[in-house]
């Protein structure tokens, strides 16, 4: 293949700002308090499980590089939540 086509797409095709987002979103992530304890945020594996169930595939995947199908078709027991 022409050396000018690889650099050529090699650039179209590199994301730089999506390493920028995961690197903001990894700063903030650290400084993050929460409160576990409500219980207004529990959940069950139904839940879950429905949740995935909906959403739509084809779809790239997030900063976590987790794609639907990874979530669909992975093993039950990731719907639940062991506290």
């Amino acid at each position: 293949m022409d050396e000018r086509l690889i650099a050529h797409f090699s650039n179209v095709c590199a994301n730089s700002s999506s390493l920028k987002v995961k690197a903001a979103y990894e700063h903030k992530r650290q400084c993050y308090l929460a409160n576990v304890d409500d219980s207004c945020y529990h959940f069950d594996a139904e839940l879950v499980e429905n949740a995935i169930l909906k959403m739509k595939r084809g779809k790239t995947a997030g900063l976590d590089n987790i794609t639907v199908e990874h979530l669909r078709f992975s093993h039950y027991m990731l719907y639940c939540h062991w506290p």
